[in-house]
This record gives structure tokens, sequence and C-alpha cells, in this order.
């Protein structure tokens, strides 16, 4: 293994930090989503317009919101993979779960990171 230096113990942990923060963002836009609506009710004098204008950003922004989250989520799934590649001795495994992570964002699917690819 000449062309990585990887600690993978501290590779883990740093990956169990960042899965729970993005973990908390996708529970945070959610609830977002969620409670906004009586408040914003409220505050607009149950005026439909301001609700259904809010309603419609979110409908928006969502495939950007899908996006961003498929980005992490290819991003902390592809690191894991490529570290048990290189655990088990394989470099090449290792480069090969790293150049998948673009097209996992992109697309969502995960199934090449899970059990060795």
């Amino acid at each position: 293994m000449t062309g990585w230096q990887l600690v993978p113990g501290g590779i883990g942990k740093i990956l169990t930090q960042t899965n729970d923060q993005v973990a908390a963002v996708g529970t945070t836009i959610q609830q977002l989503a969620d409670n906004s609506v009586e408040p914003l009710q409220n505050a607009a004098g149950f005026d439909g317009v301001v609700v259904k204008a809010f309603a419609g950003f979110l409908e928006e922004q969502s495939g950007r919101l899908t996006g961003i989250m498929n980005g992490y989520a290819a991003a902390l799934e592809a690191t894991a993979a490529a570290t048990n590649a290189y655990i088990a001795g394989d470099e090449q495994a290792a480069a090969a779960m790293v150049a998948e992570t673009r097209h996992a964002a992109q697309t969502g699917d995960m199934t090449r990171f899970q059990a060795g690819g």
C-alpha cells in the first residue's frame, strides 16, 4: 500500500461523527417542513397565499435538498467502502470506491458501496 496513508480508526470516528451531523441536518429540514405551516398561518393572519408560497418553495427545493443529502451519503459511503478495501489490502478497489462517489451522489444509488460493491 504505497499510495495511501490512512488511519482506519480515525476515519471510522470521523465518519460516525459526520453521519450524526448529516442526520441532524436531515431531521432539521424535515422539522422545518412539518412544523412551519401553523406558525406561518398565524403570522400571516391565516392567509393561505403565504402558506401556499412556502409549500411551493419547499416543493421547488426538494430536488436540490435531495441532491445535497445524496452527496453527503455518497461521500460517507464511499469513504467507508474505500477504507474497508484499504484495510483488506486492495488499493485498486479503494480507488474504485472513491471514483463511484459522483455517480452515487447524482443518482442516490449507494449499492456499489455495500458489501464491497
